[in-house]
């Protein structure tokens, strides 16, 4: 697992979704995340790893491991 996957398993987990219940594969939309949430989970992302996700990203993630692949592709100098 990849730096990104922990870290957005203890994103989500902060946020209230079971930790045990999270993995690569775990899909979005099984989240039950409504768009409120959705926009919660992209600020926490971008404020705890330091990068801008794009306004389609969860067009684009089917699954959590999609997610944290596009978090890994971002190159080193977007990041603070």
């Amino acid at each position: 697992m990849t730096d990104a996957f922990s870290d957005l398993r203890k994103i989500l987990s902060d946020l209230g979704y079971p930790a045990e219940a999270i993995t690569a594969d775990t899909r979005i939309d099984a989240l039950d995340a409504d768009s409120l949430a959705l926009a919660e989970i992209v600020i926490e992302i971008e404020t705890r790893l330091g990068t801008d996700l794009p306004d389609d990203t969860f067009e684009r993630a089917v699954t959590v491991g999609d997610l944290a692949e596009m978090i890994d592709a971002y190159p080193e100098e977007s990041r603070p």
